[in-house]
């Protein structure tokens, strides 16, 4: 490789260490051995899982690393390579970058994905030089169920629980169509299947069967809300919700997510969370006229593999 740079897998306990070291080098130096502690110590108890982590070396020397997570989903998290800051730090880099090419596929993947915070220029250049597609921006929304909701809607649905014997080919027909004109992430639109969506959903937390459900109106499948639980934060995120399209316009959007904030807080949960596209106007205008409010903002990187 050009510049006598070479890449490899961080597998024994000094390369993991330096892996780790190099991957936190951006944080407040007395915060980054109890970083480099804390991760070591997951991966050991099997809570986070290192065998993703990639060491870059500079003829001998220690000179970038990069981390991929791969999911049963066929999704990969990457977190962005970080390289020393010297001349060949770019090509550092993109050899990190090969690797992952690599290794996402290897590992069964056909998505990789990078969230990035909005001042990580020089990590968005790389992606995108590196054939990674910029797909959305992200705002996460929270909102507290100690403050009091609006009043339950006037049931105009049925609502059906997810059961994975009798109806996931149903919730799966009914993610597909929501996707038709859908404003949240529609560059992501056409790019799994829904059985495939439903999987993804399910590693967002602590799946639960019964926080899934499918609102159903006139006879018709109209519409589809999914909660996953965080339990440690006490806390409920809508993992996905959808409108088929010959439904919309009705405010049943607004209706069945109103609908899942009462049946969180009878559960005794705190906060909802959730993340919508910054372009979808309509979807943010419910969201704050039901109490959200912003608590972050992330830059979504995909590459597909297929």
């Amino acid at each position: 490789m050009s510049h006598e740079i070479s890449v490899r897998s961080a597998n024994t306990v000094e390369q993991r260490a330096a892996a780790l070291e190099l991957l936190f080098s951006r944080s407040d130096p007395a915060e980054r051995a109890e970083q480099v502690a804390e991760a070591v110590a997951a991966h050991e108890t099997q809570q986070f899982d290192l065998s993703g982590l990639l060491i870059a070396y500079h003829v001998s020397d220690a000179a970038g690393a990069a981390l991929t997570v791969s999911q049963e989903d066929g999704t990969t998290y990457v977190w962005p390579p970080v390289a020393e800051a010297n001349s060949v730090q770019g090509a550092v880099v993109d050899a990190l970058f090969d690797a992952i090419h690599e290794r996402v596929p290897q590992a069964g993947s056909w998505l990789g994905q990078c969230l990035l915070e909005p001042h990580q220029t020089a990590d968005s250049e790389a992606l995108e030089r590196n054939d990674f597609s910029h797909m959305a921006e992200l705002q996460f929304l929270s909102r507290s169920l100690a403050d009091p909701l609006p009043d339950r809607p006037v049931e105009m649905f049925q609502k059906i629980e997810f059961n994975e014997q009798d109806n996931q080919f149903r919730f799966a027909k009914l993610l597909e169509a929501t996707y038709q004109g859908s404003l949240d992430c529609p560059n992501f639109s056409g790019l799994r299947t829904g059985e495939e969506a439903l999987a993804s959903h399910r590693t967002a937390g602590e799946f639960s069967p019964n926080l899934w459900n499918l609102y159903e109106v006139d006879g018709q499948d109209a519409g589809v809300l999914l909660f996953a639980r965080h339990s440690e934060e006490n806390t409920w995120e809508v993992a996905y919700t959808g409108i088929h399209p010959a439904a919309r316009g009705r405010g049943l959007g607004k209706a069945i997510l109103l609908d899942g904030m009462h049946e969180a807080l009878q559960a005794g949960v705190g906060n909802i969370l959730l993340a919508v596209d910054s372009n979808n106007k309509y979807a943010l205008k419910v969201y704050r006229e039901l109490g959200f409010l912003g608590v972050g903002q992330r830059s979504v990187f995909i590459k597909v593999y297929r």
